[in-house]
C-alpha cells in the first residue's frame, strides 16, 4: 500500500501528491528525464564519463575510519567499531566491499536525479545491527515525501509491483535538492546542470 504524505503538526504550507511523472522535450534544457536517458547522455560523452570516474576514484583514495560521535566512548564502542570496519571493508560473503559500494552509489549520485541509495539489512528491525549493505539501482527508485517510508521502488519490467522502504532500512545521498514543489524529494545531478554544454560537446564531436 502506498504511504500517504505526512504533514507536520501545525503545518500550513500546501503539498502536492507524493510523486509525479515529469516529461519534457529532449532538445531543451531538461528539468527531469528518465534515469536510463540520463545515463545515456553521460555514457555518450567521454569527457563526462572521465569526470565522473575521476571523482569516484578520488573518494576511494581517501583514508577512512569509524569514530564514535562522542570521542569519550571510543573504548566502550570498541567492538562495534571493529565490527563495522570489517563490514565496510569487505562483507563476510564477499559481495560488496567499500570500494564497490562507493562506485555503485557514486555513479547514480553523479548521473541521475534520484541520486544513490543502499538498502541496510538489519539483524533485527527497526534499529538492530546492520549485517549487510546492498546498493540499489537508483533508476528504479522515487521519493514518496513520507517520512516513515521515504522511498519507493518500481521496476519498469514489472510496473504493478511497487515496494516502499522504511526510513531505517535505507541510506540515500543526492545532490542539489530541488526547491520547486513539483520536484520535492528529487535532486539535480551534474549532467542536468551542464546539459547544454554536454550536448554542445557531443554535437561538436559528431560534426
Amino acid at each position: 500500500t502506498a504511504p500517504s504524505e505526512l504533514r507536520e503538526k501545525g503545518q500550513r504550507s500546501l503539498s502536492l501528491p507524493a510523486y509525479l511523472n515529469r516529461y519534457l522535450p529532449f532538445w531543451s534544457q531538461p528539468e527531469w528525464l528518465e534515469a536510463d536517458r540520463w545515463r545515456y547522455v553521460v555514457a555518450n560523452q567521454p569527457i563526462a564519463v572521465i569526470c565522473r570516474d575521476t571523482l569516484i576514484s578520488y573518494v576511494n583514495s581517501l583514508d577512512w575510519k569509524i569514530e564514535p560521535r562522542d570521542s569519550t566512548q571510543r573504548d566502550e564502542l570498541k567492538e562495534e567499531i571493529k565490527y563495522y570496519t570489517r563490514l565496510f571493508a569487505c562483507d563476510d560473503d564477499g559481495e560488496y566491499d567499500y570500494v564497490q559500494v562507493n562506485e555503485f552509489i557514486g555513479k547514480d549520485l553523479l548521473d541521475i536525479p534520484f541520486g544513490g541509495m543502499a538498502e541496510l539489512i538489519r539483524e533485527s528491525e527497526p534499529y538492530g545491527k546492520v549485517v549487510k549493505i546492498l546498493p540499489v539501482d537508483g533508476g528504479t527508485l522515487f521519493p514518496t515525501n513520507n517520512k516513515e517510508y521515504p522511498v519507493g521502488q518500481r521496476l519498469k519490467e514489472y510496473p504493478l509491483n511497487t515496494i516502499y522502504f522504511p526510513k531505517y532500512s535505507i541510506s540515500r545521498i543526492f545532490m542539489s535538492p530541488r526547491t520547486e514543489i513539483r520536484y520535492a524529494g528529487w535532486g539535480m545531478p551534474p549532467p542536468e546542470r551542464i546539459y547544454l554544454s554536454i550536448a554542445l560537446l557531443c554535437r561538436g564531436d559528431r560534426y
